[in-house]
């Protein structure tokens, strides 16, 4: 039975990024930030944090400006 780590999820997440070309940088092991394509809006930037047990996905979305 194994185990995976943050490292190997953070990876598996690096893969997806670049194999889906998303504009992305990663500003530290495991946190990345996102710009995704819209339909209504130009471009969302996200933030995606990799934890041990968990996935954590922020954006900042500004209804109405």
């Amino acid at each position: 039975m194994s185990t995976a780590t943050s490292s190997d999820a953070a990876a598996v997440v690096r893969q997806t990024l670049l194999a889906d070309l998303f504009e992305f940088e990663e500003t530290a092991a495991g946190c990345f930030v996102v710009v995704l394509p819209g339909e209504k809006k130009q471009l969302t930037t996200c933030s995606l944090i990799v934890g041990d047990h968990s996935l954590s996905i922020n954006a900042f979305v500004c209804r109405h400006p």
